[in-house]
């Protein structure tokens, strides 16, 4: 693909206006955007690439904020 460091976060879906208002998907696009804002300001601050972050690294900055985290 070429692109290197690039996050995405969000769903992407397709319905109509009274559909849209029954996914009820506001929260997760919420966890999904801090999530990967946390993760683009760890590689900013730790100068690694975004394949370089561990995943442990992540997880514990998002429980230090308080995320809930489904079990």
């Amino acid at each position: 693909s070429g692109i290197d460091n690039l996050f995405v976060a969000g769903m992407m879906i397709t319905s109509d206006h009274r559909a849209h208002m029954s996914t009820r998907n506001t929260v997760s696009c919420m966890g999904q955007g801090q999530a990967t804002g946390t993760a683009a300001a760890l590689c900013a601050a730790k100068n690694c690439g975004t394949r370089e972050l561990a995943y442990g690294v992540l997880r514990d900055a998002l429980v230090k904020d308080d995320v809930y985290f489904e079990t």
